[in-house]
């Protein structure tokens, strides 16, 4: 659902942008008559003073709603911090002692029973801790969790969006004291105190992204910490999550979310299988090579030695490294059913992106299915 807003935001901004280009072409073809005609009925040929009023307000329209996107983009994390928050601790009791609160007699005389007090105390401290700045939120729930939630790479980035945020919703977007004394100079010295803050569509894309990959990040952290049986479901759903994004094509987004399964490879390998680790670099590999890097991507596939997996895998990596000759012979010998690979994927998997178009691929898929999927199409 969050990263639905990109597409809604999209939307949103190219809807505004044609309806105003229609009214402004309207608008010049009779900019030389607009005068006389405003001055004798408020209106000329069908286009009235508010077609015009629109053309004027119309950054002041995009700049709405980029701050707007922004600041509902919070909405989404407070649910997730409240939700996370709640689960845990439902699941896992004994890290409810560390809220540390004391209880008069008042307060037990209002409920039935313990459990229901254990409730109520849980939601009354969760929204204790969301009133607080989000410097403060991933404090509280690293010491509560037991994890460290500020290590991330972009950690500074998500602090000057939080506050950015707060100057959009309390004070207009001017720039307050408060804002250079939390955000990095990265950020700051593009501002002065009394300023406005320019919220952008590229801003906003960005902050989408970032929001998601924090989410996925923290969820990561402390499910890995707190449910250590379960890490299997935890990988997957990773791996799974960058293939959405790859899927999506979102390069940038799918980067950063496989730095961190490379993070896990290289800092706690046994919390993946050797088959996990190595779909995680395919899919490092591919986010690098689709965005234009190809040495970055080839830095990625130089971390295994991949003679020793399965032809599925050996093919992942033969087609990223364009290495097609090869790659045309491993699907030969997959044939229709590979342990990962099948004819759709060939067909849908972004890292069939570019050899599909090759030739040779065709012929190669129809020597092993019969008929192209075209083919199929024509005849059904």
């Amino acid at each position: 659902m969050l990263l639905q807003l990109k597409d809604y935001f999209s939307v949103s901004r190219e809807s505004i942008s044609e309806d105003a280009e229609k009214k402004l072409k309207k608008f010049q073809d009779i900019q030389s008559d607009l005068e006389e005609a405003v001055k004798k009925t408020g209106k000329f040929d069908g286009l009235e003073l508010e077609d015009v009023r629109y053309q004027q307000d119309l950054p002041t329209l995009m700049d709405f709603l980029n701050r707007s996107m922004i600041i509902n983009l919070f909405s989404y994390l407070d649910a997730f911090i409240g939700d996370i928050s709640k689960l845990v601790l439902k699941q896992n009791p004994n890290l409810g002692t560390k809220l540390g609160r004391n209880f008069t007699y008042s307060d037990l005389a209002k409920v039935n029973d313990v459990e229901s007090l254990r409730r109520q105390t849980l939601d009354n401290e969760i929204d204790r801790i969301r009133r607080g700045s989000y410097k403060e939120i991933f404090k509280e729930l690293g010491s509560m969790f037991n994890v460290a939630l500020g290590d991330f790479k972009r950690w500074e980035n998500f602090i000057e969006l939080s506050q950015r945020r707060n100057l959009l919703t309390h004070n207009d977007g001017v720039v307050s004291q408060q804002y250079l004394n939390e955000v990095s100079y990265e950020f700051t010295s593009k501002v002065c105190l009394n300023g406005k803050v320019v919220v952008d569509a590229g801003y906003v894309e960005d902050s989408i992204d970032l929001i998601f990959e924090i989410i996925l990040l923290v969820s990561q952290s402390i499910f890995r910490k707190n449910y250590v049986n379960d890490l299997p479901k935890a990988n997957e759903f990773l791996i799974q999550t960058i293939f959405m994004i790859l899927s999506m094509e979102n390069w940038q987004l799918a980067q950063k979310l496989s730095e961190y399964g490379c993070f896990l490879i290289d800092n706690f390998p046994n919390q993946l299988k050797s088959l996990e680790k190595k779909i995680l670099k395919i899919n490092a590999a591919q986010a690098y090579k689709w965005a234009g890097d190809s040495a970055a991507a080839d830095k990625c596939l130089n971390d295994f030695d991949w003679s020793s997996s399965n032809r599925n895998i050996q093919l992942a990596e033969k087609v990223l490294r364009d290495n097609f000759d090869k790659a045309y012979e491993l699907m030969e010998k997959i044939g229709k059913e590979g342990e990962l690979i099948n004819e759709e994927a060939y067909y849908h998997w972004p890292l069939f992106r570019e050899v599909k178009k090759e030739p040779k691929f065709k012929e190669t898929l129809k020597s092993i299915y019969g008929k192209s999927k075209s083919e199929d199409k024509k005849t059904s």
